[in-house]
């Protein structure tokens, strides 16, 4: 099945405003609109087997996997990790970044967004996140939007948050020399956890190629600082693409790796 290949509809109680919503939506992405009428999901799966759903809730913006599992934006723990730097503990990601106000990030790997959400709401930093998966990106952008109209208080960090659909090698090779004090890489793990079950609807989507040395020299040229990579802590990627592994916390299962400029 072709991951891109997608149709629109909403919830079958859906207000007008959310139907009007879902038909721009497909109308803007050129991709079918379907109205729910009486059909289940399970329904518009068998009659339309070779498209994946996007389906607009009244709360939320939902991916349809054809295993039956949904995918969805929710703030995970990006919501612990923010409380806890209000309380003034540490992040391990910011300390690896040496993240400072009014700093530029370039996330190369977004997924669940978390990672850059946390960085975001950092005052004045900026965070450009760039998602493989074009359908998720639609889905994760509209969940932005409606997380930030409900929780004042993540607003900030989200209109500092730009995502971008397509291939970060693409990326990498557009943006200007030094455009970004910091890129991060966070690629799904060679090996990953089997308790990582927030991340299993994603790696349907997921572009799964082990991270290039190419991509490494493409990110240290758009860097201005350093590079960045997070990966399982006994991973093996960090010595084969020349990060320097860093001190993380003594039981944690992942790690994170710098290249510095």
């Amino acid at each position: 099945m072709d991951e891109e290949l997608f149709f629109v509809t909403t919830s079958r109680k859906a207000s007008e405003l959310r139907q009007q919503e879902a038909q721009a939506l497909a109308k803007c992405y050129q991709v079918p609109y379907l109205p729910r009428r009486h059909y289940s999901l399970a329904e518009m799966q068998v009659l339309y087997p070779q498209y994946r759903i996007l389906l607009l809730r009244e709360e939320r913006t939902e991916i349809i996997l054809p295993d039956g599992e949904t995918l969805f934006f929710h703030p995970g723990l990006a919501e612990i990790r923010r409380k806890r730097l209000e309380k003034g503990e540490k992040d391990r990601l910011i300390e690896a970044m040496q993240l400072r106000s009014g700093m530029r990030v370039l996330d190369c790997t977004l997924g669940l967004a978390a990672d850059a959400l946390v960085l975001a709401s950092i005052p004045d930093v900026e965070v450009v996140g760039i998602e493989a998966s074009f359908l998720w990106s639609i889905a994760l952008c509209s969940g932005l939007k409606q997380f930030a109209s409900r929780e004042k208080r993540w607003q900030g960090a989200i209109s500092r948050l730009q995502v971008l659909a397509g291939d970060h090698m693409d990326y990498l090779r557009q943006f200007p020399k030094e455009s970004f004090d910091v890129v991060y890489f966070d690629p799904m793990f060679r090996h990953g956890f089997a308790e990582s079950s927030a991340m299993n609807p994603l790696r349907a989507l997921a572009k799964k190629e082990a991270l290039t040395l190419e991509a490494v020299k493409l990110a240290c040229g758009v860097a201005k600082r350093r590079v960045i990579l997070k990966e399982n802590a006994r991973s093996r990627e960090f010595a084969r693409l020349g990060f320097i592994k860093l001190s993380g916390g003594r039981y944690s299962k992942v790690a994170y790796g710098s290249i510095e400029k």
